[in-house]
Parts: structure tokens; C-alpha cells; sequence
């Protein structure tokens, strides 16, 4: 019996109301953000608590779309 793949939704496709913001990856970031692989200059959603660490550390930076008008 063949294995069937799982279908998954994007990972950038989120909710508008669920408290995740965007994030850039910066060129310091390893290869995971938030359990997730990641690449150069990708945008991630997280929450800021999940956030929190990778900022200080410098892997990621706020998106320009998710700063405050």
C-alpha cells in the first residue's frame, strides 16, 4: 500500500486575529526559527513570546508590515 502525503496549509497562511506577528530573518538566524526551517531574509509569524529569545539574539527583526502606525 502506497503512503499517502499529508496535505498542510503554507506555514505563512495564519489567521488575521490570532496575535502572530511578522518577523524578518536576519543573516545571523540558524536554520530553525520557532521549530520551523528557515531561510535568508524569510518572513515568519509568531507570536511575541515566541519571539521574544530570536530578537534578542538577533536572529529576527520586525517586518515593516507589523510595526505600529
Amino acid at each position: 500500500m502506497a503512503k499517502q502525503s499529508r496535505q498542510t496549509e503554507p506555514s505563512n497562511v495564519q489567521a488575521a486575529d490570532d496575535g502572530k506577528l511578522a518577523y524578518q530573518v536576519t543573516d545571523r538566524a540558524p536554520g530553525r526559527i520557532g521549530g520551523k526551517r528557515v531561510e535568508l531574509n524569510a518572513t515568519v509569524l509568531l507570536t511575541e513570546e515566541e519571539a521574544r529569545a530570536e530578537l534578542l539574539a538577533g536572529h529576527l527583526a520586525p517586518a515593516a508590515a507589523s510595526k505600529p502606525a
